[in-house]
């Protein structure tokens, strides 16, 4: 061995064992506790990882990782390297570079960094199998005391020497605790192959995949807090899904370049300088091949290349492409780029005039309208009529097929290519680019767009439409909608389908934002006249659905209009919607009705065709609902992550009203699983928001919230103070239908247990006045729980307890969890009231295990404390004297009947015994009970001679 590379080697070493200083004594390289975060869009490949780790004690085994550049092969080798805590595999690791390929053994000096004498062993030792002998005892004596796995990442650059020394002991441990981890690049030499060292049946590949455009999403939260879904999917399409390329992507998005044609879609200098250096040295006949490829954008057919190329060798020159690996031609004959980041490349480094030529070459050639509306838009150069009009006419057909991205750039170049002189067309282009890119998500861009729109048209019925759709996606920076729409209907002038538009706006505006629900009913009613007068059956169904809803809050449902009908009128998929539609109005409506299990069911399927037709705007919304509805049925941690999907979209779509609104949500989710102070600082940030624009229907959720915060704290008063501010909001807007807020039950509640039984008894008859004309059995089942508090303060528990009961019963079948579970819990405290204890024991033990099911930790405590004062011991599993009795007599063989005689009790008493003996110690039969006092882990004592055993 040369001096240099015993030089470089002892380096090696020492900066290895500095890098393992501060570990405790006897901890592997790689000791880390396997508490990782999950690798975004990695679940299935983790899953054989941690099971490869759990399995290395079985060894041999190997397990590569297979992939290439930036997909994410070294995250998940570290993933499994976290697995590997204590009482798990000692690792040795080696991650081999390109510079060290050719100095001998530096992949066993990291290996064995942590054991020098087996460094110094080695590097005296010049005979590879001597060398090989080394390894094979090395890692014999380290897998005596523990598993052993060697984690080599990029082993297609690790050197020789240490290749065959790794070679050489792996066919010779044979029986060994011991898994090898490899990381290889896809199409590099496979130096190690590592899949010949051991059996085929302990040898697994894990090749990861592209991202999807969610992965890629959840990837870029930690490098940009919002990004449109425009640019989303232009880095997911430019990266295909790779992850490194993504970031890189990302963070060159984040400096500011405005990206609004293909060419501006620019990679990072790192990235295009690589690719260029390989385009340099392409041969000039493959230029006019590549150019006709970036420029298609898609998968371009050979026969479309041929002719757009125009050359007889066009077949090899594309076979040239294939062969230095920029082309590659599928199956179906389909040309296209190897990677997308080549394509993006390829056309940036195309002139203005060649991009322009080729764009309008495979105009003339492609038969799809979409595709040559495409091409057409990208090789114009002013304004063209026909153009235009084809484009406005392909972003309607984007639009309704869910790709709303390519629909607002189908708009933007209808926009742009209308003739000066065509002032209505340019117009009604210019509100549907608005539509296209508010729909998308792309709210500052629409709005801005509508201001500028706005500014430029005189009043009259063109104003009007734009400033209708200005309100609609007004974001909630300022109250100017309201405003702005009453200025539409000035605008509108005697046009009744205009006029009726305006006002379903107006109406629906006043409604959901400041509960102004008896102007909206009579705006709505005047816009269904309207509408039906001017024969706009889809302006009057629409209208019709929001009546529906608002009388419902109302209190007052139409059986005269049916919203069910509304359902018919449903844009379809994909057609930009920038309010909630029938089926949202129809899927909450269901919700108040108490048939959660469809009102679930509707509002997955409209989070669904949100995320499908790229309804950015929208979707934020509909995960709000959902996020609601998984709270009343308990689902917290499912709710948990629709919240956090839903405000990603709100950042994303910049969207400050949706993440206001989803602040509500999230203040329950947090109340109930034992975060009162983030549920306090949500519901107080509603609260001051809602107060300074008199927003009264967030100012009740807020309330609502607080009640419920200081509920689970065991603070009545507090909440009584909240629930009754909010009590008040619902008297102003005139709801008057008990499921919309849900706020009177906890109030009747909140009332009751301060003792101000004249207030509660209120609460509660408004409850039973509002809930008569409803159809509900939700109302009528936390109407019976609110009551059971008022006939607990009011000094009648057997009452109480069967009001709670029913209620209880009630609300499990409906699938509201966490309501079943609160009337359990005041059936417990009325059947403890009573002094009916070993009822009231049975009672809170059940609500205290739903509670923690529920993970509703405070709760949770609240009926444990209950429990703990009816039977003391019980919920930590403690048995009682006669109980330990019980046991002893088990234990011996007795049957029932010879211990009821023994203990002068009746049969039904011991199975009685029995049944909570076996709840407590969570066995389920007499031979475990039998096994527990055997190995001493219960304790048992003697009978009582005197029979006291049965006057317990």
């Amino acid at each position: 061995m040369t001096s240099i590379v015993r030089e470089a080697l002892t380096r090696r070493t020492r900066s290895l064992a500095d890098e393992g200083r501060g570990r405790a004594e006897g901890a592997s390289l790689m000791s880390v506790t396997p508490s990782a975060p999950a690798l975004v869009g990695r679940a299935g490949e983790c899953r054989v990882l941690d099971a490869f780790v759990a399995n290395v004690r079985d060894g041999p085994r190997a397990l590569e990782i297979v992939g290439p550049p930036g997909i994410g092969k070294t995250a998940l080798w570290r993933h499994a390297l976290q697995r590997c805590g204590d009482g798990r595999p000692q690792v040795l690791r080696t991650r081999a570079t390109p510079e060290e390929m050719g100095l001998g053994m530096v992949g066993l000096v990291d290996l064995l960094a942590d054991h020098e004498p087996q460094v110094l062993a080695l590097r005296e030792v010049n005979d590879p199998l001597e060398r090989g002998r080394v390894v094979v005892r090395t890692i014999e004596r380290l897998a005596a005391e523990r598993p052993v796995l060697i984690a080599i990442d990029d082993a297609q650059w690790m050197d020789w020497i240490s290749v065959r020394a790794l070679q050489f002991a792996l066919r010779r441990l044979d029986g060994v605790a011991l898994g090898v981890l490899a990381t290889r690049r896809a199409g590099a030499p496979d130096r190690f192959a590592v899949a010949r060292l051991v059996p085929a049946d302990r040898y697994e590949a894990v090749v990861p995949g592209s991202l999807d455009l969610a992965g890629t999403r959840a990837l870029l939260a930690g490098t940009v807090a919002a990004i449109s879904r425009p640019t989303l999917r232009q880095i997911h399409a430019t990266s295909g899904g790779n992850p490194l390329y993504a970031l890189e992507l990302a963070r060159a998005f984040v400096s500011g370049v405005e990206v609004t044609s293909p060419a501006d879609r620019r990679l990072p200098p790192s990235l295009e300088n690589a690719i260029e250096a390989r385009l340099e040295t392409m041969p000039a006949d493959l230029t006019r091949i590549l150019h006709v490829v970036a420029a298609a954008g898609t998968p371009i057919p050979i026969a479309g290349v041929r002719r757009a190329v125009g050359r007889p060798d066009t077949d090899e020159q594309v076979t040239v492409g294939e062969r230095v690996g920029l082309l590659v031609v599928d199956d179906d004959l389909r040309v296209r780029f190897a990677h997308p980041l080549i394509a993006s490349v390829v056309y940036a480094r195309m002139t203005t005039l060649d991009r322009h030529a080729v764009h309008g070459l495979l105009a003339g050639l492609s038969d799809a309208p979409d595709v040559r509306a495409r091409h057409r838009a990208l090789s114009s150069t002013g304004p063209d009529a026909s153009t235009a009009a084809l484009l406005e006419e392909s972003a309607r057909r984007a639009a309704a097929r869910g790709a709303a991205d390519v629909a607002a750039e189908f708009a933007r170049h209808a926009v742009r290519l209308t003739p000066a002189g065509d002032v209505g067309a340019w117009r009604r282009r210019a509100v549907a680019e608005i539509v296209h890119l508010a729909a998308l998500g792309e709210v500052g861009a629409a709005l801005e767009h509508a201001e500028r729109l706005v500014e430029a048209l005189p009043r009259g019925p063109d104003r009007a439409k734009v400033l209708v759709q200005w309100a609609e996606i007004e974001d909630g920076r300022s109250d100017a909608a309201r405003d702005r729409l009453v200025e539409a209907l000035d605008d509108a002038g005697p046009d009744r389908v205009l006029r009726s538009r305006v006002l379903v706006a107006l109406a629906w505006s006043g409604a959901i934002k400041y509960g102004e629900l008896s102007l909206a009913a009579d705006r709505l009613r005047e816009a269904c006249d309207l509408a039906g007068e001017a024969g706009a059956d889809d302006v009057r169904e629409d209208a019709a659905a929001r009546l529906v809803h608002v009388e419902t809050m109302r209190g007052r449902p139409r059986p005269d209009l049916r919203a069910t009908e509304a359902l018919e009128t449903e844009p379809a998929e994909g057609v930009p919607v920038l309010r909630a539609g029938p089926t949202t109005l129809v899927a909450r409506q269901v919700a108040w009705s108490g048939d959660l299990t469809t009102a679930r069911r509707l509002a997955e399927a409209q989070c669904l065709a949100a995320r499908r037709g790229d309804l950015e705007l929208q979707r934020a919304y509909r995960l709000h609902d959902l996020a609601l509805l998984e709270c009343a049925a308990g689902e917290f941690a499912r709710a948990d992550e629709l919240v956090e999907q839903g405000r990603q979209a709100a950042d994303d779509a910049q969207n400050s009203w949706a993440a206001r609104v989803l602040l509500h949500p999230r203040a329950l989710v947090d109340a109930w699983t034992g975060h009162e102070d983030g549920a306090r600082e949500s519901a107080e940030r509603m609260l001051a928001r809602a107060e300074e624009g008199r927003h009264r229907p967030a100012m009740t959720r807020a309330l609502g919230v607080l009640g419920i915060v200081a509920l689970v704290e065991s603070d009545a008063v507090t909440s009584a103070v909240h629930l009754s501010r909010a009590a008040d909001c619902l008297e102003e807007m005139g709801a008057a239908h008990p499921g919309v807020y849900g706020i009177l039950p906890d109030l009747v509640e909140a009332r009751a247990v301060t003792g101000d039984l004249d207030r509660a008894r209120s609460a509660l008859q408004t409850l039973a006045d509002q809930g008569a004309g409803l159809d509900n059995p939700w109302v009528r089942a936390v109407g019976r729980r609110a009551e059971g508090w008022v006939l607990l303060a009011d000094g009648d528990p057997d009452a109480a307890a069967e009001a709670m009961s029913g209620a209880a019963c009630t609300l499990d079948e409906l699938g509201y969890r966490p309501d079943a579970t609160r009337a359990l819990l005041g059936e417990g405290c009325a059947l403890l009231r009573r002094g009916r204890r070993t009822a009231a024991a049975e009672v809170l033990a059940s609500a205290e295990q739903r509670f923690t099911e529920l993970g509703a930790v405070r709760w949770a405590a609240r009926a444990a404390a209950e429990l703990e004062r009816v039977a003391p011991g019980r919920r930590r599993g403690e048995l009682t004297a006669t109980e330990r009795a019980v046991g002893r007599l088990v234990a011996e063989g007795r049957r029932n009947r010879e211990i009821a005689e023994a203990m002068f009790v009746s049969v039904a008493t011991v199975e009685a015994h029995l049944t909570r003996m076996y709840r407590k110690l969570q066995i389920r039969s007499r031979s475990e009970l039998t096994r527990l006092v055997a190995d001493g882990e219960v304790e048992v004592e003697p009978v009582p001679e005197d029979g006291a055993a049965g006057k317990v």
